[in-house]
């Protein structure tokens, strides 16, 4: 049996709903313990004829399992009608009521009854519980059990009445107030029991066995009940203070998919709040959508649907429509099974990732990092500890119930954060002590003013540990007046990527500002007419302005192409190209830039096929010529040299393109595939480039020199382009430079085998 009773708050305001369930067999027994006698008998009965526990032992009901875990969801089929129970009295006893009446459920206050059952005559007792359930208790006494003692004094009553009328009517009235007080006082408290009463007035004492059996069997099971109540109304408090705290949403649904709770955080997510939809309109009734798409999420690959059916699931690819916009949802779901194997609960967290979504479009590369940070929590759960359990390790954050005096009393996730202090005895140091000073200053302070206000408290701090800096996030939520629940998440990562968005425009912004400022500065001039009689320097004015633009552009057209290449969007149309080709069509288009800068180029290529897009390639041999000439005086060379390198080779980055045994600085590691490769070099007599600069050069926004891109042009993004494009060839991509000798850059591509 399971009861759900609905939550309000002070202001009488809906919150929610507190569900608990006791076993049909366990209240059998406590009515067993109830019987009067063991020829009479004490059940339950619903208006509907269902039998709900009877005090015989008799099972009201099919506890065998099936096979198949989706049919150990439907309990109505399994009931027991009274008319069909193993015990002939009982059904005796439920036929004689529906004989008297219509059905059941049209009793309405208690009724009293003669049954005559077997050559034996019954008290029988019907009262309706007068609450939401409708049950109604029947009471079976044996009348000779009942009233066995007016029985062995009738003789006595009537010689009395016989000799003094007046006595005997006297005597009659004081024994049916003797008999009947007692039983009209435990109908008093029968009836005050089904009223909902908080207080039951206690029954009436009496000296007759039978009733006074009945009298303290009433009250010991009001009592039990009553406390049984008041425990799990505090039970149900202290949980819901709990999940209200949590900072994911959370949400409970029963065996059709009906959702039973659902937390302050998944009210915000959740417009709908809890709604009477199964399983089979879920996704319609709370707009859950495919990522990425307008198709409704199929009931079937519902996370609440896979943990009904015994699933344990994680997914990130559920949207859900909030009338302005779509949030995308993380979601987890665990199965919660009775001792029997049954599925009962599907428990789920979910939690809006709009913020992570528009992280790994920045960061392309960033979606492990997040994903490492989910776990999946799998457990059967058997018992409501076990499931309060399986909750807390589905939260990725650190959760510690903590006392006034910041001594731990419970720590649960350990590893999900940095902890500063001894994992082996965690129990030991307040948590004060853990902390630097002013962050173990800031918690205790925090502490304070939750237990103070009742509020909850938010700390974020930063701490260094082991050389690499932290950034947390605490929740100190108040759970009674001397201690509190810390919620502790690792936020280093969202620090993080805020830092390279920052670090992103503050670069973007430099960069278009510089030509933008150039350009209105010239137009403004123009505007002006300053210039009105000088059209030389009013055509030098317009000359900047083109070289400008054209660097917006550039710029523009740079960053496009280096974002599509780190999300993917760009699919290469890899084919076979001969290596020749490719370096014509290069240096033809270079051949007047560099005759511009009196810069000489030797190519020294062989035949060799590849599989290469080739455009792709031609756009990084331009990138990297470009670069050397850009950075060569007039009168220098430059080499471009092609060498085919076995799968044996040995060293790929220490060869001397030039034969000249340059023993450069190279950044690369030596790995490669196996496969037969081309590597191509460009070599320079520029400047160099320093040590330290080897490795950040091919990062964005990354020269030598800052002045290069007003001196020289460029947007420090075209060695970052190669670098994407060599590496979803496959191959590879270093440099190699001395100060004052100039520079080589090398990349290898895999051979085409014929």
């Amino acid at each position: 049996m399971v009861r759900f009773v609905p939550i309000y708050s002070p202001a009488g305001e809906f919150e929610g709903v507190f569900s608990t369930g006791i076993l049909l067999t366990q209240l059998g027994e406590f009515l067993a313990d109830l019987a009067p006698s063991l020829q009479g008998q004490v059940f339950l009965v619903e208006p509907g004829g269902n039998l709900v526990a009877t005090s015989t032992g008799e099972l009201t009901f099919d506890q065998q399992a099936r096979p198949d875990p989706t049919q150990n969801v439907a309990v109505e089929p399994r009931r027991l009608p009274v008319s069909q129970s193993q015990n002939p009295l009982t059904r005796a006893v439920a036929a004689s009521l529906m004989a008297q009446h219509d059905s059941l459920g049209a009793i309405q206050e208690a009724q009293f009854s003669d049954l005559r059952f077997q050559r034996q005559r019954y008290f029988v007792e019907a009262t309706p519980l007068r609450q939401d359930l409708g049950w109604i208790l029947v009471t079976v006494i044996p009348t000779s059990e009942l009233m066995a003692d007016i029985y062995g004094n009738l003789a006595r009553t009537a010689l009395l009445c016989a000799l003094a009328l007046l006595g005997s009517v006297g005597l009659g009235l004081w024994t049916a107030d003797y008999i009947t007080k007692p039983i009209l006082s435990l109908q008093r408290a029968t009836q005050a029991f089904t009223d909902g009463m908080a207080m039951v007035p206690l029954a009436q004492p009496s000296r007759i066995q039978e009733v006074e059996a009945l009298r303290q069997g009433f009250d010991h099971m009001v009592g039990q009940l009553v406390r049984s109540f008041q425990n799990l109304k505090d039970r149900e408090n202290t949980l819901a203070t709990f999940l209200n705290g949590v900072p994911v949403a959370l949400s409970v649904h029963d065996q059709r998919g009906q959702m039973l709770f659902l937390n302050a955080k998944g009210k915000e997510l959740l417009v709908n709040g809890i709604a009477l939809a199964d399983a089979g309109h879920l996704a319609e009734t709370y707009q859950l959508y495919r990522a990425g798409s307008d198709q409704l999420y199929p009931t079937d690959e519902l996370r609440v649907v896979r943990g009904l059916r015994g699933e344990t699931d994680y997914t990130d690819d559920v949207e859900i429509e909030t009338g302005d916009r779509r949030i995308p949802l993380e979601v987890h779901t665990i199965p919660v099974f009775n001792t029997l194997g049954q599925v009962i609960y599907s428990i789920n967290t979910f939690q809006d990732i709009s913020e992570r979504r528009q992280t790994e479009r920045l960061r392309a590369n960033y979606q492990q990092e997040l994903e490492r940070q989910v776990a999946t929590q799998t457990a059967s759960l058997v018992a409501s500890e076990t499931t309060k359990q399986a909750l807390i390790n589905a939260i990725p954050d650190l959760l510690m119930r903590l006392g006034r005096d910041g001594l731990p009393l419970e720590i649960y996730n350990l590893e999900a954060v940095n902890w500063l202090g001894d994992k082996a005895q965690p129990y030991e140091a307040t948590m004060y002590q853990n902390l630097p000073g002013p962050v173990a200053e800031e918690r205790q302070r925090c502490v304070e003013q939750a237990l103070a206000t009742g509020t909850i408290q938010r700390q974020e701090y930063e701490f260094v540990s082991r050389g690499q800096t932290f950034c947390e996030e605490a929740r100190i939520i108040p759970v009674t007046q001397d201690e509190v629940l810390v919620v502790v998440r690792d936020i280093s990562d969202r620090y993080k990527v805020d830092r390279l968005k920052d670090e992103f425009i503050s670069i973007v912004s430099h960069e278009l500002r510089t030509p933008l400022t150039a350009i209105r500065g010239g137009l403004g001039i123009l505007a002006a007419g300053v210039l009105q009689d000088r059209p030389q320097k009013t055509q030098q004015m317009l000359h900047m302005a083109l070289n400008n633009t054209e660097r917006l552009i550039r710029l523009v057209n740079d960053i496009l192409d280096l974002e599509r290449l780190a999300s993917g969007r760009v699919e290469l149309r890899l084919e076979p190209c001969q290596i020749d080709d490719l370096i014509d069509q290069s240096v033809s288009g270079l051949a007047a830039i560099a005759e511009a800068a009196q810069v000489t180029l030797h190519i020294a290529s062989e035949p060799a096929l590849v599989l290469a897009d080739p455009d792709a390639i031609v756009q990084t041999l331009t990138n990297l010529l470009g670069n050397a000439i850009k950075f060569s005086d007039p009168g220098q060379k430059i080499w471009l040299k092609v060498e085919r390198l076995p799968a044996s080779s040995a060293d790929v980055n220490g060869a001397d393109v030039n034969g000249a045994g340059m023993n450069g600085t190279g950044t690369h590691d030596g790995e490669r595939s196996p496969q037969p490769y081309l590597r191509i070099a460009v070599q320079d007599q520029g400047r160099g480039i320093p040590a330290d600069r080897l490795e950040v050069i091919f990062e964005r926004f990354q020269q030598v020199d800052v002045s290069d891109s007003r001196c020289r042009g460029g947007t420090g993004l075209g060695l970052a382009i190669c670098k994407r494009i060599v590496e979803q060839h496959g191959g590879e991509i270093w440099a190699e430079s001395q100060l004052g000798q100039g520079s080589t850059f090398f990349f290898t591509l895999p051979l085409k085998e014929l």
